[in-house]
């Protein structure tokens, strides 16, 4: 069984000792290989709302600009973080409008997964027409149990209807599609030469390794800060949700790890400020927490989650804001 984060939030002492045997491996050790072009910083952005729930894309474009002047590489939206499945085909295409005419220079992959193909399909095309670099793709994630042959026929109707200039990344997701992507999918899913890689969102470091090792052409990008370690030393990527109120922090651990530098001692005191953080309750509330961590650093007005999701109360909020001020965040205004 996959570990939560909030398990890994309650191990978190031997987390940063290197508890699984690829974090020993990794650690003390320079990235592999410093010059990947595939070693990149990627923000995984939240979906802002106002107070009735409303879709704020004032607060979308700020957020973009936040990211751009804290050294992110690019973003990402509408995977986990931003709550996918808590908007309409309409809303998502607004968003992908909005951080094109806002993204500057920053790398974009737009996640596109809808529980159909034909949805699907209309959002990778409108992503890449509107600029996107790439587009994550998650299996579809209403069906359980779903047989390898299943998953392959499911992306095999994704590939088949965009253009090969369109590069897509497999999204490995189970905590919440409960749909793993075995190694053997991506092997069979390898005939499509617009497959650019997969993204990996869980903290199963064995798993991530075998993916890393298995498809080192690929690129295959961490989706939590609990196996980037590991994605460094690989000269992979990350896309991390922490870099709300953490983006300066993680792009310098990036360039260390540019640096062909050890990046292990800025990992294990940027873990530690995570963790610090989400407390030990952390579960399914992480997404509102760094949803308000990164509103107050930016001094801007808190967003509201969508349902399922629930707003903190005020006091999490006071425990948040007093972290924080404890590590010495630096607030500023765009």
């Amino acid at each position: 069984m996959q570990t939560t984060r909030r398990e890994t939030i309650g191990m978190i002492g031997g987390a940063i000792a290197g508890a699984t045997a690829a974090i020993n491996a990794a650690k003390a050790a320079p990235s592999s290989n410093p010059s990947s072009s595939k070693m990149k910083f990627w923000a995984a952005a939240t979906t802002p709302c106002d107070k009735n729930l409303k879709l704020d894309l004032g607060a979308m474009r700020e957020q973009v600009e936040w990211y751009k002047s804290h050294g992110a590489d690019g973003l990402t939206f509408f995977g986990s973080t931003g709550q996918m499945t808590a908007f309409t085909v309409a809303e998502h295409k607004a968003v992908m409008e909005t951080v094109a005419k806002a993204k500057g220079n920053l790398s974009v992959l737009a996640t596109c997964s809808t529980a159909n193909v034909s949805d699907t399909v209309e959002l990778c095309k409108h992503a890449a027409d509107h600029g996107a670099d790439g587009v994550i793709v998650s299996p579809q994630f209403y069906v359980k149990g779903i047989s390898n042959e299943g998953i392959v026929r499911y992306y095999t109707a994704v590939f088949d209807q965009l253009p090969k200039s369109v590069n897509l990344y497999l999204y490995h997701v189970p905590r919440w599609t409960m749909v793993p992507i075995p190694v053997e999918v991506v092997k069979q899913l390898r005939r499509y030469t617009n497959l650019a890689g997969l993204k990996d969102s869980t903290t199963d470091a064995k798993n991530y390794t075998n993916f890393v090792t298995s498809f080192p052409d690929l690129s295959i990008i961490t989706g939590t800060y609990e196996n980037l370690e590991i994605a460094l030393t690989h000269g992979m990527g990350g896309i991390i949700q922490e870099a709300g109120p953490y983006c300066r922090d993680l792009a310098d651990l990036f360039a260390v790890a540019h640096s062909g530098k050890d990046i292990h001692p800025a990992y294990a005191a940027l873990q530690a400020k995570i963790a610090k953080l989400y407390g030990a309750r952390d579960g399914i509330d992480q997404y509102s927490i760094m949803q308000y961590a990164m509103t107050y650093e930016m001094g801007k007005p808190a967003s509201y989650p969508r349902p399922p999701f629930v707003d903190l109360s005020p006091a999490r909020k006071a425990e948040i804001e007093k972290t924080l001020k404890e590590q010495r965040v630096q607030l500023g205004k765009l």
